[in-house]
């Protein structure tokens, strides 16, 4: 994508708290002009008498949304398509064809590996790999996943997510408090409940240990519940959803990162978790495991620890080695900051994406 190109920016709604990466795109890419919430909406009452005559005469919304599309690119003069995810790139091809406006469409990861996500578009998605000039992956696995389902290789593009290193306060004395933090939505692919369980197979040991937890979700329920059968209650923080900074802030006062990701029984995977990277610049040690992009990110005994997926008791042990050994905890944090400093700057992914 040519940074001398104004951009058009399709997010999926409005940008989450979590989706940290497609705020950096909307603040840091050059000439951006326009970002456009999914699905569009009408935006007056002619658009809005448009939406219902489709919904009456032509078998719902689809025709509608490619008009809708079409001016909104038209509106916003841009030269060039940024869609944040598969299928909102998939719905706008057509729209950037018409007005030969090049599409680079972004995914992130549920919309490369969920299975009736991918039952359900796999054929628009194939037609758009054939006429998006670029397809962006965050990870070696969901770069072969979108290959199963047609994509060419060479349209392929791996570029890693990065964060800015300034925004993490980094200190290579380990704390002194047994803080272990987990950033994340309560979903399937996170698996709280097992970090969890994980956590809770150490505490008899280390009676200073805590568990803070950052995110909500689905399972959010479910894992408070099984908070309190274990008598963790008084171990175990929720935290809700926390802006950017306080989640720096949390990072700047825990000992180490802990997430426990796996493919869901929907298919749907992790692209690169990005809280991981910033646990990294935060010169936190990270304990995880081999799951889509995280290998990518963390060399296991390098910058963390990391156990095959659904592996309760070796993500319990490596809590331990973590609780009891400072000069594991320095190396492996001041490793995970060199290395994103290194490979997984801001700088590098804008820079990357901007090309």
């Amino acid at each position: 994508m040519s940074g001398s190109r104004p951009v058009n920016i399709f997010t999926l709604g409005k940008v989450q708290v979590s989706e940290t990466f497609i705020q950096s795109h909307v603040d840091r890419l050059p000439n951006v002009v326009k970002v456009s919430g999914w699905p569009l909406e009408p935006r007056n009452i002619f658009d809005l008498t448009s939406r219902l005559a489709h919904k009456l005469f032509q078998a719902g919304d689809r025709k509608w949304m490619q008009s809708r599309i079409m001016c909104e690119l038209k509106d916003s003069r841009c030269e060039a398509v940024l869609s944040e995810y598969g299928h909102v790139g998939a719905e706008s091809v057509e729209a950037c064809s018409q007005l030969s406006i090049p599409l680079v469409v972004h995914f992130h990861g549920f919309d490369a590996h969920q299975n009736s996500h991918i039952a359900e578009y796999r054929e628009r998605y194939q037609r758009m790999f054939r006429m998006a000039v670029a397809i962006v992956v965050v990870s070696r696995p969901m770069k072969a996943a979108l290959q199963e389902i047609g994509a060419e290789p060479d349209r392929l593009h791996l570029i890693h997510y990065g964060v800015d290193c300034q925004r993490f306060a980094y200190n290579d004395e380990p704390q002194s408090n047994l803080n272990f933090l987990a950033v994340g939505r309560f979903t399937e692919k996170k698996a709280p409940h097992l970090t969890i369980k994980a956590f809770s197979k150490i505490t008899g040991d280390f009676p200073e240990a805590r568990l803070r937890m950052i995110g909500k979700g689905p399972l959010m329920k479910e894992c408070v519940g099984l908070v309190n059968s274990l008598g963790l209650e008084a171990r175990v923080d929720f935290l809700g959803e926390k802006d950017h900074e306080a989640v720096a802030r949390e990072l700047a006062k825990a000992r180490c990162f802990v997430q426990h990701s796996l493919k869901a029984p929907s298919g749907d995977c992790e692209g690169l978790p990005l809280a991981i990277l910033e646990a990294s610049a935060s010169g936190l040690p990270v304990i995880s495991t081999l799951h889509a992009g995280i290998p990518e990110v963390i060399e296991n005994e390098v910058s963390g620890l990391l156990s095959c997926e659904g592996d309760v008791e070796s993500m319990a042990k490596h809590m331990a080695a973590i609780a009891s050994d400072d000069k594991m905890v320095s190396r492996f944090g001041t490793n995970g900051r060199r290395i994103v400093e290194e490979k997984f700057s801001q700088q590098r992914y804008i820079s990357e994406l901007s090309s």
